[in-house]
């Protein structure tokens, strides 16, 4: 008997096959979307306006800058990219053209603002103005003024009678106010354990002295070392100060002048 043969039927094997649309899509499309996102994104970010500088905050020694030199300098840099912001190049620029500034830093806020932080030569005085705000002129060892300020911050205080023409970052050409500005220096390092103020009217200047109740009068027309070394040796006298009672003291002359009243 003849065995019956069975033919084996082995299940056919269907391999998935790309289409050229895919093919075509993963090789040259995906990579062209990439690229023109880079390029557009780019674009946008260093060639359009959208973070280009519109607004510029100066601030000089905790207030607002009034140099018109420096306001001069960064109108000239408004519209910079501010990723490609030139600091090093205005910062070398600031501080060429202004002697009193020793540190120029920027804090940049996206999408287009800029803050411009700035710092003067330490200030020796204090020039207080005849304004209606009552600012302050802060002048460094230099005589150069160097900023307005709301607040001396503890530093000796002169006030004047007269109007001087000043500018920020130019040292100071009139001799009585130079004069003036050298005694309030010179006393504030070597005498001042103690608060005091000044004022300059005409060729005189009046020092006052609070806790001792003690006005001082000297000249700008005679050598400030000389009386300033003559009110040094009558305020180390404190016994003799004490018992005449003084409360005022002239060091303009060769001899000091002492009154009780």
């Amino acid at each position: 008997m003849k065995r019956k043969l069975h033919r084996r039927f082995r299940p056919r094997e269907f391999k998935s096959q790309k289409s050229t649309y895919l093919v075509i899509t993963e090789t040259y499309l995906i990579p062209l979307i990439v690229i023109f996102l880079a390029l557009a994104s780019s674009f946008l970010v260093f060639k359009s306006n959208l973070f280009a500088v519109t607004q510029i905050d100066c601030q000089r020694d905790g207030g607002v800058c009034h140099n018109d030199f420096i306001l001069a300098e960064l109108v000239k840099y408004r519209q910079k990219n501010i990723f490609l912001f030139p600091k090093a190049e205005l910062k070398q620029r600031l501080l060429q053209g202004d002697k009193t500034l020793t540190a120029v830093k920027f804090t940049f806020h996206l999408p287009h603002q800029l803050t411009v932080l700035l710092t003067s030569t330490t200030p020796k005085v204090a020039l207080r103005l005849n304004s209606a705000n009552n600012q302050f002129i802060l002048i460094d060892q230099n005589f150069r003024p160097t900023s307005l300020v709301d607040n001396p911050n503890h530093l000796p205080i002169l006030t004047t009678t007269q109007t001087y023409h000043l500018q920020l970052g130019q040292t100071i050409q009139n001799s009585n106010l130079k004069q003036a500005l050298i005694a309030a220096i010179e006393f504030h390092q070597n005498l001042a354990n103690q608060p005091f103020k000044l004022k300059l009217a005409g060729q005189d200047l009046y020092l006052y002295l609070p806790q001792k109740h003690i006005q001082v009068r000297l000249t700008t027309q005679k050598s400030l070392a000389s009386q300033l070394n003559l009110l040094r040796v009558v305020l180390s006298d404190v016994k003799m100060l004490e018992a005449e009672r003084v409360r005022s003291i002239d060091v303009r002359f060769g001899q000091p002048v002492l009154k009780s009243y």
